[in-house]
Parts: C-alpha cells; sequence; structure tokens
C-alpha cells in the first residue's frame, strides 16, 4: 500500500486512524498468499499434484520398465538372414526411448529400406523396420564401436502429447550371419538415468528397470 493511499485515508476518516499496523498486516498476509501458491503450484509440477503418492514417486525413480532383444530363431547358417527385434514392457506411459545394441563380427546389420528426402535421419530409415512400432518418428540413428564390438544406436519418439504403454515392439532389423561362431546381441545399459547407454522416458525420466539379451549360434 503506498504513502498517498495511507494519507487519503487518514484525511478521510478525520480522526487520525493509524493504519500503518493495518498496512503491515495487509503486506505480511500478501506474502504468505503468495508462498503458499507458489509451494502448491511446485508440488503440483514436480509430483503431479495430491493423486501421486510418495511410494508411487519413489516406483518411478526406481525404473518400470524392461527392454529386450529377440531374433527370429537360435541357430543359423552362414548367409542366412537374422531378424531381431527390440521388445519394451511397461506399465508406464512412454514418449521415446534410446537404444544401443551391441554385437560382434559374425553378423552385420543390413539395410532393410530406402530413406525418403523428408526423413527425420536417413541412417535410421535405412535399417529400422518400425511398420509394428508403437514409435512414430526416429530422429538418430549410428553405427560405432566398442572395443571389439559393434554398436548401433537409435532414438524413438511417440507424436507429439501422445505416449504408449504396455508391451510394444520398438524397432526391427534385418541381419546377415556372416561368420561361424556364437553372437551375444546386447542392449547396453549401465545406470538408471545415464546419458552413455540404453534408455526409457517417462515424464522426462529415464525408468528403464532391466535389460535382456539373446545369444545366436552361427555354423558353416
Amino acid at each position: 500500500m503506498d504513502e498517498n493511499f495511507n494519507q487519503n485515508n487518514l484525511n478521510q476518516g478525520g480522526e487520525g486512524k493509524d493504519l500503518s499496523k493495518d498496512s503491515g498486516t495487509l503486506r505480511a498476509l500478501i506474502i504468505v498468499v503468495v508462498i503458499a501458491l507458489l509451494l502448491g503450484a511446485f508440488y503440483f509440477i514436480g509430483f503431479g499434484g495430491s493423486d501421486t503418492t510418495n511410494e508411487e514417486v519413489q516406483q518411478i525413480q526406481d525404473g518400470e520398465a524392461t527392454l529386450s532383444v529377440v531374433t527370429d530363431k537360435k541357430d543359423y547358417s552362414v548367409g542366412e538372414d537374422v531378424i531381431i527385434q527390440i521388445l519394451l514392457d511397461t506399465d508406464k506411459e512412454i514418449s521415446g526411448v534410446d537404444v544401443v545394441l551391441s554385437y560382434t563380427d559374425e553378423i552385420e546389420i543390413l539395410e532393410a529400406g530406402k530413406p525418403t528426402d523428408n526423413a527425420l535421419n536417413q541412417t535410421a530409415a535405412a535399417y529400422l523396420q518400425t511398420a509394428q512400432s508403437g514409435f512414430s518418428d526416429f530422429p538418430a540413428a549410428r553405427f560405432g564401436e566398442d572395443g571389439d564390438r559393434k554398436t548401433f544406436s537409435f532414438s524413438g519418439i511417440t507424436q507429439a502429447r501422445q505416449t504408449i504403454t504396455g508391451a510394444q515392439v520398438v524397432a526391427e532389423l534385418l541381419a546377415k550371419a556372416s561368420s561361424p561362431g556364437e553372437v551375444t546381441i546386447d542392449i547396453v545399459f549401465e545406470e538408471l538415468g545415464s546419458p552413455r547407454d540404453t534408455n526409457v522416458a517417462f515424464d522426462g525420466r529415464d525408468i528403464l528397470t532391466a535389460v535382456e539379451s539373446t545369444t545366436i549360434s552361427i555354423t558353416e
């Protein structure tokens, strides 16, 4: 409240009432209300309102999603095609994934299609088969190496303001059995929330709980 407002009230009252105490009380009340509103907004944004319990928050932090890699069979001959699927299983509303696959030279990932000019990522469009996927866009994909192992990394996202849940196909890859041996196809998962490995996004957090790899055998 400003000094002119206080002076006008004094002049109009005619009895010289001291409003300084009332003004101080009002300021204090306004500050308390503002703090309460800010705390309420912070609680709503951070924890989704009163419907989210402490137990549910802990479950989200601990992670509740599994990614697994499977193949169409376990035994192959050199030259045969190997169909690789990455599967997601979760009871949360998922908006995106980052997947890092690790494998050895006994298999070679092949191009599965011809990317269009408007593809978000040419490598993803060329190598990922996504007709069965619950994710609508694949904005990143690349090949790499990690010691004596090869890697193939990609990201999948849903459409804006949409999510997926339950058991889902993330993507499919076509590979060739190129030389004899045993091959373990891993999903790289170091720790929850790491930006360098596989992640499953729920409400802006990584909730990946576990990954499951697969091993195939290739003979002449």
